[in-house]
């Protein structure tokens, strides 16, 4: 497989902006051959009409604002439910501790969600089949389906190991954040779970970003 090394910035900003469309394309591997369809999957797609469309209904239908509202339900559900089961499995030998393989846990969780939320995605699908029935062929859709569910299990079971293990190293930021967050308890404007569910997440954001780490990006993903 050919490989580009770029080292000065310079370099990069050539590679990336003037001359994006040059490298915009993956080499064509085996696995590229067998698992995608015939190179019809979003990231491995050549980069040209096929690419722009597919990259539009990612953007709009899959990963919009509106679109990942809807299956916050889902994701808080699923959430929960594997809250319990963790501390029910941590506590389950009597003396109130238990180590935890938490790789393999946030992976039970992730490949949960992200099958319940693809069975939602089905509906969108079958809507966009209907208004370009000529583009959206059963390999079309089944290889967005694939991609979903593949780098959405993966890269999330990935990542959630890892800023447990922050959070835990540096405990200090976590409690200074809940002391930074103040909420108004009162009748109208008590601390729902929403806003719990807003807390939480605004304090794993801080998390992965107070770390120094290098992200690898696919081609136009």
């Amino acid at each position: 497989m050919p490989v580009i090394v770029v080292s000065s910035p310079s370099a990069v900003e050539e590679c990336l902006t003037k001359n994006d469309v040059i490298f915009a394309n993956r080499p064509k591997t085996l696995a590229g051959d067998k698992f995608t369809f015939n190179y019809i999957v979003y990231v491995w797609a050549p980069y040209g009409q096929l690419w722009r469309i597919l990259r539009r209904l990612t953007v709009v239908e899959l990963f919009s604002s509106q679109s990942l509202s809807k299956s916050s339900i889902l994701r808080d559900q699923g959430i929960g439910t594997f809250i319990r089961s963790l501390y029910r499995f941590s506590t389950s030998n009597g003396n109130g501790s238990k180590k935890v393989d938490l790789t393999n846990w946030a992976f039970i969780l992730v490949f949960n969600l992200m099958t319940k939320i693809i069975a939602g995605k089905h509906v969108v699908m079958n809507k966009m089949l209907e208004s370009e029935p000529e583009f959206y062929t059963d390999h079309i859709i089944k290889s967005i389906m694939l991609i979903v569910f593949v780098a959405g299990t993966e890269t999330s079971t990935m990542i959630i190991p890892w800023v447990m293990r922050l959070l835990l190293a540096h405990p200090e930021e976590l409690v200074q954040k809940y002391r930074n967050e103040s909420f108004l308890r009162t009748e109208e404007d008590y601390v729902n779970s929403y806003s719990r569910s807003h807390l939480s997440d605004s304090i794993v954001e801080d998390t992965i970003f107070s770390e120094e780490f290098a992200m690898i990006y696919l081609i136009h993903a």
